[in-house]
């Protein structure tokens, strides 16, 4: 028998300490005390336990404003709660790197900012003013022109330590800067990777952290995924904590931008409310086209590693001749094939 990891113990000792509180769990309450644990981890080792869960009656309202956000870049959102809470933390000169409702909130208030995002469809998923930038973050840069920051990169490497590179030379000493930090149980390096992040910060500026005060909207694609699983929110469940550093006047070397191969870049399309990503990653030899209706969003997800199409829909594609794809999605929709329009119905996207 293959010892459990340390992970896999870690979530098992959770889900057994609080199946002696009570005969049968709320799935909410549970994934509040997973640390950061996905759902769908959540489901499946409480059903290797024999638990009984019980879920709300009613999912958790969805606002759906402008297209879906994108599995494939990481578009998890702060709910209106902690985008006041960080805005009011901010003073001066502010600079957003990837916090959309932050700017939004900021907007509200009629202050002034900075936001630097990818997405082009930040003003109508947010009706965002001031200076609004898209394009990556990592090409960013700026000087110690601002006085305070928030960022919040897609939870992996080397995004998470450049960003926070980035915004260390952005803010001027003295400033502040804001960054939530993932759930030990995120994924099997969690605990690892906070540790790598807070002995960053460190060498910025002096540093605290409080627990669990940053909260999520749950995106399309995650509720899509969770209903696969069997389960159902009743209100939302990501949650972070808070990294804060007061910039000191060290200097920071900016970390270097490694140059991405081009078949690993996701690249966006939208479809009427969804968003089909696609990546020039061929299939490996012999692989045979398949469709993936999925019940998780974790990228350590074989079939999402393997796939070349992930959408909005949560739903994943391993396709022959991806830039074929990627090329005519360019185009108007009556220029489309049958192959594509049959493959966007296997997807679950209407069109």
């Amino acid at each position: 028998m293959v010892p459990e990891s340390e992970y896999d113990h870690e979530l098992t000792w959770i889900l057994k300490a609080a199946s002696t509180s009570a005969q049968r769990l709320q799935f909410d309450e549970l994934l509040r005390k997973t640390d950061g644990a996905f759902p769908s981890d959540v489901l499946s080792a409480a059903r290797r336990l024999d638990l009984q869960i019980d879920f709300a009656d009613h999912e958790a309202l969805e606002v759906r404003d402008g297209p879906d956000p994108s599995p494939a870049q990481g578009e998890f959102y702060f709910d209106r709660a902690t985008a006041k809470f960080l805005a009011s933390a901010l003073m001066g000169r502010v600079l957003l790197l990837g916090a959309p409702s932050v700017a939004a909130e900021l907007t509200h208030q009629d202050r002034p900012l900075t936001l630097v995002d990818s997405s082009p469809w930040l003003n109508e998923r947010f009706g965002i003013t001031g200076s609004l930038r898209v394009g990556t973050v990592e090409t960013f840069r700026a000087g110690a022109a601002f006085d305070s920051a928030v960022l919040d990169p897609p939870w992996y490497f080397p995004e998470m330590t450049t960003w926070l590179s980035i915004a260390a030379n952005a803010v001027k000493a003295g400033g502040t800067i804001l960054m939530p930090l993932l759930g030990r149980l995120t994924r099997p390096s969690a605990t690892r990777d906070r540790i790598e992040i807070l002995e960053m910060a460190s060498r910025v500026g002096s540093v605290s952290v409080v627990e669990n005060v940053v909260a999520y909207d749950s995106p399309h694609f995650e509720r899509r995924a969770i209903a696969r699983s069997g389960g159902r929110l009743g209100r939302e469940w990501r949650r972070a904590s808070l990294l804060k550093i007061s910039r000191s006047d060290a200097d920071i070397e900016p970390l270097l931008v490694r140059n991405q191969d081009p078949s690993t870049v996701w690249v966006d399309r939208r479809i009427g409310q969804s968003i089909v990503s696609i990546r020039r990653k061929n299939p490996e030899s012999g692989t045979r086209p398949v469709v993936h209706l999925l019940d998780g969003i974790s990228r350590r997800d074989p079939r999402i590693a393997a796939s070349n199409v992930w959408t909005s829909e949560s739903t994943a594609a391993v396709v022959d001749r991806p830039e074929v794809l990627l090329d005519e999605l360019s185009q108007v929709e009556s220029s489309w094939s049958s192959a594509t329009r049959a493959l966007l119905d296997r997807l679950e996207i209407d069109h």
